[in-house]
Parts: structure tokens; C-alpha cells; sequence
């Protein structure tokens, strides 16, 4: 089973239609219920209810290196630059989320800082995510490198996916991002805030990511990806993947049956 570790605004959105259209109803959506961490009952629950699952992505599956033991999980994620992902995630709620709070105070709130770190890891430990990233993940990509880490997927993954795709939750305007990017003060606060997760990105854009493009190179370099979707929300299985999320997954776990 994958266990995509999908931290905000990396792109994830993205590859969670690919996977969605791959499984269809054997995609689970764990935001679903809601909770902070998403843990192994919590699995168990949705195995219950998808019966076979192939794969599990949500925002609240938190270090689950730990929380998740079944012995068939393949973990995966993808990395951003930190400082891009900070301001795009502070434009993206302010934009979508409709939220009209200062960055300043905004970006107090510590559960911001160093996410991509933290989600990994459980902590604002850097030496624990990258041993994690070395040694639990089978995957991880890079949303600066989308289309070269979908052929390092492909080639990983057990399963065939579809790797047909339209971006997902692109910005129409990036004025917000890029003032916070191309201001000293608000530059430096989103460097500081997120300086694990600078290392984190470095080491894995510097040195895991190339490893493993180097070590499949002849093999990655045949794998053509495919066009992009004129419509993609009327794919049969994207539409069974959210319907039974949606209208099964999430109602069941509302009344607890």
C-alpha cells in the first residue's frame, strides 16, 4: 500500500489525481476523518470500510513511520523549496482559504514552521527526517522536478499508475507569494522560520534526489510521460474515488458504524 505524506502546497493535489485516477475507490483520502494524526486503528477502520486499499494520502498522515506498522506500507512524499512553500501557503489561504490575517501574525503560529520537517519526522528533528527519508521512504520527489520524479515513480511503484494529469490548485495570481519573496524582511522571516526545512530540501535536492535519478538513468530516460487531461474531473475513476470518500468513507466515520 503507498502512504503518501502529502504536505501542503508541493504539488501534492497534483499527483493525489493521478493516484485517484489510478485506484479509484481503492484511493483513501485519511483527511477524511478529520483528525490531527491519522494512526493505525484509524487504518485498520478504512480497511474495513475500502476493503482493499492500494493507496492512502492525506495531510494528517504525521511521522507514520511510527503511527502506521502494517508491513506492506511504501511510504512516499514530495519536497518544495521551503521559503517558495511558505509564502505560497500563506497565498493560498489568503486567496482560497479567504483568510485576511497579516503575515506576521500569521506566521507566529509554530505548527507553520518547518512543516515539511515536522511531517516527516513527528518533530522539528532534522537528523530524524533525512534518516527516515534514507531508510523508510521508498520515494521522494521534488514539486521542482514534478515530471522527472513521475518517471522515478513509475518506475519504483509496484502498481501501474496513470500518470495523465492537469496541474491541481495552480494560482491564478502570485502577487502575494511574491511580494513576501521579494521582501528583505519577510525573506528572511520565512528563512528563519523554515531553516530545517531548507536543509532538509538542500540534502535532498543536492544529494538523495540525484542518487536515485542516477542510479535508474537508463531506465528513466524510456519513460515518456503522457498529455494532460482536457477535462480530468470526468475520468470514471477520479469521480469513484471521491464519491465513495466522500459519500461513504466520511459519512460512515460521522455516524461511527
Amino acid at each position: 500500500m503507498l502512504v503518501f505524506v502529502h504536505i501542503e502546497k508541493t504539488a501534492g493535489t497534483t499527483l493525489k489525481f493521478i493516484f485517484r485516477n489510478s485506484f479509484g475507490q481503492k484511493h483513501c483520502d485519511s483527511k477524511k476523518n478529520k483528525k490531527d494524526i491519522f494512526t493505525q486503528a484509524d487504518l485498520d477502520y478504512a480497511k474495513k470500510v475500502f476493503g482493499e486499499i492500494k493507496c492512502i494520502s492525506g495531510h494528517n498522515l504525521v511521522e507514520p513511520t511510527r503511527h502506521l506498522n502494517d508491513i506492506d506500507l511504501m511510504f512516499m512524499t514530495v519536497l518544495r523549496d521551503p521559503v517558495t512553500r511558505s509564502a505560497s501557503y500563506y497565498q493560498d489561504n489568503c486567496l482560497r482559504g479567504r483568510e485576511h490575517i497579516d503575515f506576521k501574525e500569521w506566521i507566529k503560529d509554530e505548527n507553520k514552521h518547518n512543516m515539511q520537517v515536522k511531517r516527516i519526522a513527528g518533530s522539528a528533528d532534522l537528523d530524524i527526517a533525512k534518516k527516515l527519508l534514507n531508510e523508510s521512504y521508498f520515494f521522494v520527489g521534488l514539486t521542482e522536478r514534478f515530471d522527472d520524479s513521475l518517471r522515478l515513480l513509475k518506475l519504483l511503484c509496484p502498481y501501474e499508475l496513470k500518470l495523465k494529469y492537469n496541474k491541481k490548485l495552480v494560482a491564478q495570481d502570485n502577487t502575494v507569494k511574491d511580494r513576501l519573496i521579494n521582501t528583505p524582511d519577510t525573506l528572511k522571516i520565512l528563512k528563519d522560520i523554515d531553516h530545517l526545512d531548507i536543509e532538509l530540501y538542500d540534502y535532498v535536492k543536492n544529494e538523495l534526489f540525484p542518487a536515485r535519478i542516477n542510479e535508474y538513468r537508463d531506465q528513466l530516460e524510456k519513460i515518456t510521460l503522457p498529455g494532460s487531461y482536457y477535462k480530468d474531473h470526468l475520468t470514471w475513476n477520479y469521480q469513484m474515488s471521491i464519491a465513495f470518500n466522500k459519500f461513504i468513507y466520511r459519512q460512515k466515520l460521522k455516524i461511527g458504524v
